[in-house]
């Protein structure tokens, strides 16, 4: 099987993530926290009006969830919250 002759699908939306994603590392650099180059994604992401949804974290306490951690700096309606 030879993968290089195979269609790339949804071809123009994967040049545009991964376009995002050489900018921030080209930007920020290497050696950061993940989370930093999430939230530099979103920001490429929203500067290209790209849709997406942010992770979110639940916080746990001895096995229980107590919460849910969204990062403020960016993400659809951060200025809302």
């Amino acid at each position: 099987m030879n993968a290089n002759k195979r269609e790339l699908i949804l071809k123009e939306e994967v040049y545009a993530v991964v376009s995002c994603a050489i900018e921030v590392l080209n930007i920020r650099g290497h050696g950061l926290h993940e989370k930093i180059y999430e939230n530099c994604l979103c920001v490429e992401f929203r500067l290209r009006g790209i849709p997406y949804t942010q992770q979110e974290h639940r916080v746990m306490y001895k096995g229980e969830v107590v919460g849910e951690y969204v990062p403020r700096s960016c993400g659809a309606g951060a200025a809302d919250r």
